[in-house]
């Protein structure tokens, strides 16, 4: 139970950046503690963002270069313009 916050951030990172192989791992950890996954659902106004693609997204909003993004949120730059 203490590991589900970590689950679901894993989860959430490894669908948004289309890793499912990691995600449906995550998930079967994840269920194994006694809750669900769940997979990111389209809303009216397109696709809902993950935690991380809202951080991003927040970041660049705020002038912050891809670089400067990756290195404040330990990710490569590589993934922040996926994100972007």
């Amino acid at each position: 139970v203490d590991a589900r916050a970590q689950l679901r951030a894993a989860h959430e990172l490894f669908d948004a950046i289309g890793m499912e192989a990691f995600a449906d791992r995550a998930a079967r950890e994840l269920r194994a503690t006694g809750e669900t996954a769940r997979r990111r659902i389209p809303t009216s106004r397109g696709h809902a963002l993950t935690a991380q693609e809202t951080q991003i997204a927040r970041l660049a909003r705020d002038g912050l270069s891809n670089p400067e993004i990756a290195a404040r949120l330990f990710i490569s730059a590589r993934t922040v313009q996926y994100h972007l």
